[in-house]
C-alpha cells in the first residue's frame, strides 16, 4: 500500500538564512571588509540589505570607477546624507566619528580646505597624504587626535611655497617622503614617537652629490638652517628614526654649523650612507647618547663605478657616548664586500664597550666572502660577550 505524503512532507525543510538573522551593527562589520563597490551591490540581495551599506564604518571613493564627475557626486551626496557627515561647502565640514583618512591625489582648491577637513575630524587617529607632484601648497595638520601620520610629496619640480606644519602632540608614527617642502616644521609630537624621514626638498641640493660638492651643499645648508633648525628640534623626542642618506648628509652639515640637539630618547637608529660618509658617524652618533640598536645601510656610488677603496679618506677620530654605554646591536643590512667596510667594522667592534650582537652579510662570490671572513675573525672586541652573526 502506498501512503500519499502531505506537500509540507515531501518537501525539505528550508532553514533560515544565518547572515539574515545577523543584527545590523554585525552585517555591517562584515561589509566593511569589501570594497565599497561590492558593499554597494549588496542592496540588490533583499529589501533588508538595501540601505545598509549606508551605514559601513568606511567608506573608500576612487573617482575613476564612476562614470562622470555627476554621478561621482550623486553617490556621495548619498552617503553624506545618510549619516551625521556634513560637506555643505569648503568652510564647514563635520566629520566627528572618522578615525582613518587616506588622501591619495586629491586636488584641494586651496590650503585652508585641507586644514579644515583635519581640523573638523576630531577623533582622527590615522592620515595619509599623498600630494600630487604639481601640487605646490602648504599643508598644516593640526590635530590633537592623530596618531599616524605619512605624507608623500615626490616631483621634479621646485615649489618656492610648498612646505608641511604638523602640530599633532599625540602623534606617535611619522613618515615623511618629501623632495619638495623647503620648510618642514613640527611643533609637538609624542614622547617616543617612531619616525621614518626622507627630505630633501629643504636644500634640495642631490644633484650635487659629490664630495667635490659637500663645500657648496654646506653653504646651501647654512642658508636654510633656520628651517632646519626648526625640524631637528621638533623630532629631537623621538624613540626610533629611520633617515636616508640625504637627510643624513643635511645632518651633518647642519653640525658643523650649529650644535646638533640631543636625541635622548633615540634607542634605535637606521642610517642609509656612501662608505666614504663613515667618517662622519662619530661626531653625529654623539647626539644619541642612549642609543642601543644601529642599523647602516651602505649603498653604492654608481658613478664611481662601485664602493670606494680608498680607505685613506675614512677614518675615525672619536668614540662617541653611545658605544662606551649603551649600544648593545649593530647590523649592517648591506654585504661587507670592501676593505673601507672592514674599517667600520673594525672600529664597532674595538670601541663598543657594551655590545652584545653585531649582524653583518658576506659577498656571496667565494674569494671575496673568505678573504672578508678571515679578516673579520682576526678584529679583537672589546666587549667580552660580544656575537658577531654572519649571514
Amino acid at each position: 500500500m502506498v501512503r500519499k505524503l502531505k506537500a509540507s512532507q515531501a518537501r525539505p525543510t528550508l532553514t533560515k538564512d544565518a547572515i539574515s538573522q545577523l543584527p545590523n551593527d554585525l552585517t555591517c562589520q562584515i561589509l566593511s571588509l569589501l570594497s565599497t563597490k561590492e558593499a554597494v551591490k549588496t542592496s540588490v540581495l533583499s529589501t533588508r540589505w538595501r540601505h545598509l551599506w549606508l551605514s559601513l564604518p568606511c567608506l573608500e571613493l576612487k573617482s575613476r570607477e564612476f562614470l562622470d564627475l555627476k554621478n561621482f557626486t550623486s553617490f556621495g551626496d548619498r552617503f553624506f546624507d545618510s549619516t551625521r557627515v556634513t560637506l555643505s561647502d569648503a568652510e564647514f565640514v563635520s566629520l566627528p566619528s572618522l578615525k582613518t583618512m587616506h588622501l591619495e591625489y586629491i586636488e584641494f582648491p586651496n590650503e585652508a580646505t585641507f586644514e579644515t577637513l583635519v581640523l573638523c575630524s576630531p577623533v582622527l587617529e590615522c592620515l595619509k597624504i599623498v600630494v600630487a607632484s604639481d601640487d605646490e601648497k602648504v599643508f598644516r595638520v593640526h590635530s590633537r587626535s592623530l596618531k599616524r601620520l605619512t605624507f608623500e610629496r615626490v616631483s621634479p619640480f621646485l615649489f618656492d611655497s610648498a612646505g608641511v606644519v604638523i602640530d599633532a602632540p599625540r602623534l606617535c608614527f611619522l613618515n615623511i617622503n618629501d623632495n619638495i617642502s623647503k620648510s618642514v616644521i613640527i611643533h609637538k609630537l609624542e614622547s617616543n614617537a617612531v619616525l621614518q624621514i626622507s627630505l630633501l626638498g629643504i636644500v634640495r641640493l642631490e644633484e650635487f652629490d659629490d664630495e667635490f660638492f659637500d663645500d657648496i651643499y654646506e653653504v646651501i645648508v647654512s642658508s636654510k638652517i633656520s628651517n632646519i633648525h626648526k625640524f631637528l628640534h621638533g623630532i629631537s623626542m623621538a624613540r626610533s628614526m629611520k633617515i636616508c642618506r640625504g637627510t643624513f648628509k643635511i645632518m651633518c652639515h647642519y653640525s658643523k654649523l650649529e650644535p646638533f640637539p640631543q636625541f635622548s630618547n633615540m634607542s634605535y637608529l637606521d642610517i642609509t650612507l656612501y662608505p666614504r660618509e663613515f667618517k662622519w658617524l662619530p661626531a653625529f652618533l654623539e647626539s644619541f647618547p642612549n642609543l642601543k640598536y644601529l642599523a647602516l645601510v651602505m649603498v653604492c656610488d654608481d658613478r664611481k663605478g662601485g664602493f670606494s677603496e680608498d680607505i685613506d679618506q675614512v677614518s675615525f677620530s672619536s668614540v662617541p657616548e653611545c658605544l662606551l654605554s649603551s649600544l648593545e646591536f649593530v647590523e649592517l643590512i648591506a654585504p661587507v664586500q670592501y676593505d673601507v667596510e672592514l674599517k667600520l667594522v673594525k672600529y664597532l667592534l674595538k670601541n663598543s664597550a657594551v655590545l652584545e650582537k653585531l649582524i653583518l652579510r658576506l659577498a656571496s662570490y667565494n674569494s671575496r666572502r673568505d678573504y672578508m671572513l678571515k679578516k673579520l675573525l682576526k678584529i679583537p672586541r672589546v666587549s667580552t660577550k660580544c656575537k658577531v652573526v654572519i649571514l
